[in-house]
């Protein structure tokens, strides 16, 4: 019972806010019947925390749940264009431009937002481009090349003009004009 209620009561907050980072010693103080700050834990905290077919009570870890959510809550202001909220944070916090390709500075905005950023720096730290036809995917911004960590960087800066990877298609196909991707990249 103790577990729901310190779990699943919160996620909802979570989803919306960044919570601080106090909230596993609140769950572990709150499970163990801490009343002051001494005592005896019969075990480790991160045995508790195992699933139950391992020995563990499956205990979550509260903080990376909360930024789970948030990064969950970034990707569908990324992708759902049309959603009332997306459209209406989009007004009021980043109008007019690809939320991937932008940095945030936290302070200024609202409680809400800052966690929403928080989820934000994660995807564009982990979100791979799926190239398609190349007429979103940025050359120069985006990961879009399998096994590099980094977009890519031009050979020689004459070549930044190029900005989308439709561009490195031959003319009127979907073939790759392989010379001359291997000739700026």
């Amino acid at each position: 019972m103790v577990k729901h209620v310190l779990n699943y009561v919160p996620v909802y907050q979570m989803g919306t806010f960044k919570l601080p980072n106090k909230l596993t010693s609140i769950e572990r103080r709150f499970f163990w019947g801490y009343n002051t700050a001494r005592g005896m834990n019969p075990i480790g905290w991160k045995k508790v925390c195992k699933p139950k077919d391992q020995g563990g009570l499956a205990f979550r870890d509260l903080e990376k749940l909360n930024l789970a959510l948030l990064t969950k809550l970034a990707w569908r202001i990324c992708t759902e264009n049309e959603n009332l909220m997306v459209q209406v944070l989009r007004g009021k916090y980043f109008n007019g431009g690809d939320i991937l390709h932008k940095k945030f500075e936290a302070i200024i905005f609202s409680y809400t937002w800052n966690g929403i950023t928080q989820g934000i720096s994660i995807l564009q730290q982990n979100v791979f481009m799926e190239v398609n036809n190349g007429s979103k995917t940025r050359i120069w911004a985006d990961k879009w090349i399998p096994g590099m960590t980094e977009p890519p960087t031009p050979i020689n800066e004459l070549f930044r003009f190029y900005e989308f990877v439709s561009e490195l298609f031959m003319p009127d196909s979907n073939l790759w004009n392989v010379n001359f991707t291997k000739s700026i990249i």
